[in-house]
């Protein structure tokens, strides 16, 4: 006999619901393990010396980029500095040169703009800034601190053209190929997407390889219709070992969402069509995603893109949009 037709139907709403509360409690568990695990809250690895030394040079350069900076700011942050600097050497120094680097750069900005006043300063810091190798030839790429007029500063943009016109397209030109060239290209500008305390946690995978584009799309639900069409996918992702705090749980969905859009209107202005595909995904398949070792297990999944060459025409929802008033409101 059928389990319906034991069951009251008034009760299957309610036995529904108590699935659901599982189902949700699972896969908060399933999140809550992965940041326990993955994140730098308890470890003291290279992984923790790297998200420290740049949050923290971020903090003595964000610091020093305010109107009137207080002389003898951020001494706690120094410390750490100096204590990171010296666990840095413990490790593969390629690993850690960009991370060491961009701290020498901004203890070089700290100290010279209090050469007047480093009596504010603890004697030990500034012999230890004075003792360090190469503080004389930090080549970072932020390597300056930067001031520009407001004519330099905002250009001759045209946002709003990027904006209206891009659209999420399901159709490309499947004869074209993509270049690595290409690609890296098309990432670069990316790479200025802002991160939480310039971390720059965010990643993403180009996969070109037709039945791997397949295999892969097998696990995302919004697919349907034109998997057999997408030349090229992008998985962006989201290194959560540069996580040190319980608070910064969801800092990697918030950054890696900047950094997926600031993607799709990279691709829009290279050349490339594009449609934006969710990971919403159930733990089962989210594990499924790692056995292609194409994601280190510390990575999360923010989105897949879909993209590739435009056909000559381009067809795609119009996809109407709510009126300006229910996006936003003022307080004056």
């Amino acid at each position: 006999m059928s389990i319906k037709k034991v069951i009251p139907k008034a009760i299957f709403p309610f036995l529904k619901n108590i699935k659901d509360y599982i189902n949700f409690i699972n896969h908060a568990l399933y999140d809550f393990n992965r940041f326990i695990k993955y994140s730098s809250i308890f470890k003291n690895d290279s992984d923790s010396v790297i998200t420290w030394l740049m949050q923290d040079s971020h903090r003595i350069e964000k610091g020093l980029s305010l109107k009137n900076p207080k002389k003898g700011f951020g001494k706690d942050v120094l410390v750490r500095i100096f204590k990171n600097l010296q666990l840095a050497k413990n490790f593969d120094s390629n690993r850690m040169a960009e991370s060491v680097d961009y701290a020498i750069f901004a203890l070089g900005l700290y100290f010279n703009y209090h050469k007047d006043s480093l009596n504010l300063i603890d004697p030990k810091l500034v012999e230890a800034y004075h003792s360090l190798e190469n503080t004389k030839n930090a080549t970072s790429s932020n390597s300056e601190h930067v001031s520009k007029n407001i004519t330099e500063y905002f250009g001759d943009y045209k946002f709003d053209d990027l904006c209206f016109d891009r659209a999420s397209v399901r159709q490309f030109d499947l004869s074209k190929s993509i270049s690595k060239e290409e690609i890296e290209a098309l990432i670069e500008p990316v790479i200025k997407t802002p991160s939480v305390c310039n971390r720059q946690h965010c990643r993403v995978k180009i996969i070109t390889e037709k039945n791997l584009v397949l295999d892969l799309l097998k696990l995302q639900n919004g697919n349907r219709g034109f998997t057999e069409d997408i030349p090229a996918l992008a998985i962006v992702t989201s290194d959560i070992s540069f996580f040190v705090k319980p608070e910064e749980r969801n800092q990697a969905f918030v950054d890696g969402g900047m950094f997926a859009m600031s993607l799709l209107y990279s691709m829009q202005n290279k050349g490339f069509v594009a449609c934006p595909l969710n990971w919403s995904a159930n733990i089962k398949n989210d594990k499924a995603l790692y056995k292609f070792n194409i994601l280190e297990n510390k990575e999360s999944v923010i989105m897949f893109i879909a993209f590739g060459r435009p056909l000559e025409t381009i067809s795609f929802a119009k996809s109407p949009r709510k009126s300006l008033k229910n996006f936003y409101a003022m307080y004056e």
